[in-house]
């Protein structure tokens, strides 16, 4: 008997090592895209899997004209099974949602996806093809617009993109998200991120303002009301989405169409208690016109020496409020540059490096932007006595205005410096007195007669309180000790408490159905995969939920389960988040730990 158990045991071990070594090589396989043709304005979706593709790196999706290309963070997945104690199946899997946007009506072919393992090796899928067609015609617009329309190098350059719907739109956007001041517009226009003509300023929102938001290129970012207006003989609700740039490099750039879509709802129903709800919707879609940005070159002919780039319209003042000061003094001196030449990172003159300062100190320099004006404090002293002049300022710019180059002026600025130069330092004006030294001093103006001083003798309640104050002290440490000590053994505590950030992060990185089996599990305190059993429902009903309540999560749980394998577009996907997410935030309240 022991010898037929022993061959046993080798077989299955066997059987395992087998099992695994046959499942360490990655397999790459490609299902989609969901549909052959689509209409202009939807995206054509396919779902990449490298089994066994643990570390597995999607690489660069490929170039195709017309068509924007962007994949989703990788999903994982496992599945280990055991047999007395042996691991027989061991399956992990990697996943990306690839989406392909076509921006004109035609067919497209996809090269293969490539994909390398963590050994190295690169792995390609089939090409596929899908075909575009062109949809139904949209009555919104939009439109991206520079200003200048073909600036110089190093020229500010405003960025616009305004578009317009239909104003009885406005008020049926269908939500896409629980923020109130966001408007349900998806705009992309991936030149508002990534210029070829040169860096652009993110715009994008570390936190939410108390202004509208709107989706570009997947980001929030500030939108303008501009209201109801007239185009032609159509009436318009536009908005506009506004930032500056500044080109570095030269050369005639073709961008890529900016494009928008939203969805309203275009009819209504009621229900049997007489409530209104959305029962068809309509979607959107619109295209901005060919894009094109031409960034001209500065002349070289009349370029000053000590030319530093500045680019724009320039004009200089200076403030000097004092006209007479001592020597070693210290003084303000305000220098204001104002124009388009004017930005965020332009630096305001160094005036120990300018010819004519040498006779000045600069204590400090304060450089404050606003729009279009910068304001620089200085705070100087002069070193000599008698005429001083603070010299005249200079700024060699490029107009854009007259296409040339110009010097932007101001100053000189004449003073008188009286004192003199001691070796040491002399009181200032305001706190000289008639003082007798050896007189004068310190203990001759001081009363330091009074009182002897007596010994100090503590109440018995203070002394008692003396006394005890260690012992308080050593049994609030133990107390606090005991207590923190238990809160980190409480791992299903913590478990419970977290289980609400979780859920954010299971939400965003694994979808609605992981999400929300992991938050009913974590504050159940079992296993996430006891939460699809067929006891769901008593269990929810033992931790204090209701009837109706457990019977709504078990139902939500079995339609999420369903559709991880029947597959849905990305709005739908968003409105599963959403249910997912109102579900939590209800079980949050009614669910007992």
């Amino acid at each position: 008997m022991r010898a037929a158990l022993g061959i046993l045991t080798a077989l299955l071990a066997l059987a395992a090592s087998s099992s695994v070594s046959s499942q360490s090589a990655m397999t790459l396989s490609l299902s989609g895209p969901d549909a052959e043709v689509v209409q202009l304005g939807e995206r054509a979706l396919v779902r990449l899997e490298a089994e066994n593709g643990d570390g597995a790196t999607l690489l660069e999706l490929p170039k195709i004209s017309n068509v924007r290309a962007r994949a989703s963070a990788p999903s994982d997945s496992s599945n280990r099974q055991f047999v007395n104690g042996q691991l027989i199946v061991d399956h992990t899997a990697r996943q990306w949602t690839i989406e392909f946007e076509p921006v004109e009506v035609g067919t497209y072919r996809v090269p293969p996806l490539r994909v390398r393992d963590a050994t190295g090796r690169v792995h390609e899928t089939r090409p596929f093809t899908f075909r575009c067609v062109a949809g139904r015609a949209s009555s919104a617009f939009i439109e991206v617009s520079f200003e200048p329309s073909k600036p110089y190098v190093g020229e500010t350059v405003a960025m616009r993109i305004r578009f317009g719907v239909e104003p009885r739109h406005v008020g049926l956007l269908v939500r896409q998200t629980r923020y109130q001041q966001a408007r349900d517009f998806n705009i992309d226009f991936p030149s508002w991120d990534e210029m070829p003509a040169g860096a652009v300023a993110s715009d994008t929102l570390d936190s939410l303002p108390n202004a509208l938001i709107v989706l570009v290129n997947r980001n929030y970012r500030i939108l303008h009301d501009l209201g109801v207006q007239k185009r032609g003989d159509t009436s318009f609700h536009v908005f506009e989405i506004a930032k500056t740039m500044r080109p570095e490099r030269i050369g005639d750039y073709e961008l890529d169409r900016a494009t928008l879509r939203y969805a309203w709802i275009s009819k209504f129903g009621r229900n049997a208690f007489g409530e209104r709800f959305a029962t068809e919707k309509s979607d959107e879609f619109a295209r901005s016109e060919p894009v094109r940005l031409e960034v001209r070159a500065l002349p070289s002919e009349g370029r000053p020496a000590d030319f530093t780039g500045a680019v724009g319209t320039l004009t200089m003042d200076a403030t000097l409020d004092k006209r007479e000061v001592r020597v070693g003094e210290s003084f303000p001196f305000v220098l204001r540059l104002t124009g388009t030449a004017v930005h965020d990172g332009m630096a305001a003159p160094d005036l120990t490096k300018l010819a004519g300062f040498e006779g000045f100190h600069v204590f400090g320099k304060k450089v404050e932007v606003e729009g279009r004006t910068l304001v620089a404090h200085y705070d100087l002293s002069a070193l000599q006595p008698g005429d001083a002049v603070l010299p005249e300022i200079r700024i060699p710019h490029f107009d854009t205005a007259s296409s040339s180059y110009d010097v932007a002026r101001v100053g000189p600025f004449r003073l008188t410096v009286t004192g003199s130069v001691a070796k040491e330092l002399e009181a200032l004006p305001e706190s000289k007195k008639a003082l007798t030294a050896g007189v004068d001093d310190l203990w001759d103006r001081m009363d330091v007669r009074g009182d002897a001083p007596e010994r100090f003798r503590p109440s018995p309640l203070l002394a008692w309180l003396a006394l005890a104050l260690p012992f308080l002290l050593f049994g609030l440490g133990f107390a606090t000790t005991r207590f923190v000590h238990r809160a980190r053994s409480d791992v299903a505590g913590r478990r419970r408490r977290g289980a609400r950030r979780v859920f954010e992060e299971r939400l965003a990185q694994q979808g609605p159905l992981v999400a929300l089996t992991g938050f009913i599990a974590d504050r159940l305190g079992i296993e996430a995969g006891a939460v699809v059993g067929q006891d769901l429902e008593a269990r929810l009903v033992r931790h204090g939920l209701g009837v109706d309540r457990a019977r709504e999560v078990v139902g939500l749980v079995q339609r999420l389960e369903a559709l991880r394998y029947a597959g849905s577009d990305a709005t739908a996907e968003a409105e599963h988040a959403r249910d997912a997410s109102s579900m939590a935030d209800r079980l949050e309240k009614e669910l007992r730990a």
